[in-house]
């Protein structure tokens, strides 16, 4: 969404066109698709990580950085994360993020100041953090968990990042990162154990507190003391018709601060 809320941008894939990814730009004041931007480049393996689901807006709201999900025409091992200018309208640039495997669950976010973006990879059980000014990767911070969804703290000195225990992948994990050093200064592991893990994540907006998606619950986790605080029992909420367990995949603070909206993955409910 751009900074003005007028514009949203989602991605998707044009199976006529041989699976080639758009990126589709909707004008939220009439709900309609009005645009669309080819993803393809001479940089990129053809019908190669067009796919994306995830990418990053800059700041300055100018271009979107995907998902490295892209192989590189040069090395088909190494993947890309493409840049695309939004008033070009198409990709103008990448960011090799290296042999990593490709995973269109990556999320990629930017600093405030624009100067690093920021990617998980979950099946490499780490981030990266490359140079806006470079394209290139500039620091690798490992994790002890499969990383999903991350979020910045509003002043851009921390990393807040929600995965998945490796192993069996049933519980829901949170580490939380000092971008001054790249460095993990605490991971917190969720109480529900039940495959597969939902780890959505909001954080307030005074960054105190973290919401972490688990198996039909949400936990509530204090940022300071990394320890959860309080957990909210979501199939008790559940209404008369609603099936399925309770999978919060997406976290959402309103504006204010005041509510906080959780969309449930497995019951199609909200």
């Amino acid at each position: 969404l751009s900074n003005d809320g007028r514009w949203l941008y989602t991605s998707g894939i044009e199976y006529s066109l041989e699976g080639q990814g758009r990126v589709y730009v909707i004008d939220t004041g009439i709900r309609a698709v009005v645009e669309h931007i080819p993803v393809v480049s001479p940089l990129v393996v053809p019908g190669s990580g067009t796919d994306f689901i995830s990418f990053g807006l800059s700041p300055d709201g100018t271009r979107l950085y995907t998902g490295g999900s892209a192989r590189s025409t040069t090395n088909p091992d190494y993947m890309l994360s493409l840049v695309i200018d939004l008033n070009a309208k198409q990709v103008v640039d990448a960011i090799n993020l290296g042999p990593i495997q490709p995973d269109i669950g990556d999320k990629v976010v930017f600093s405030p100041d624009g100067k690093h973006v920021y990617y998980t990879l979950t099946l490499e059980q780490c981030m990266l953090v490359a140079s806006t000014q470079t394209l290139q990767v500039v620091n690798e911070i490992p994790l002890s968990f499969e990383p999903i969804h991350i979020k910045l703290s509003h002043d851009g000195t921390r990393a807040f990042v929600a995965g998945a225990e490796p192993i069996s992948h049933s519980v829901s994990c949170l580490a939380i990162v000092d971008l001054t050093t790249n460095n993990v200064v605490a991971t917190v592991i969720g109480t529900t154990e039940y495959p597969p893990p939902c780890p959505g994540l909001a954080v307030c907006p005074d960054d105190s507190k973290a919401w972490l998606g688990s198996n039909n619950r949400v936990e509530i986790i204090d940022i300071d003391t990394a320890s959860i605080i309080d957990d909210i029992n979501l199939i008790s909420l559940f209404t008369a018709g609603d099936i399925g367990a309770a999978c919060p995949y997406v976290i959402a603070y309103s504006d204010d601060g005041s509510t906080v909206h959780v969309a449930n993955f497995d019951a199609n409910n909200y």
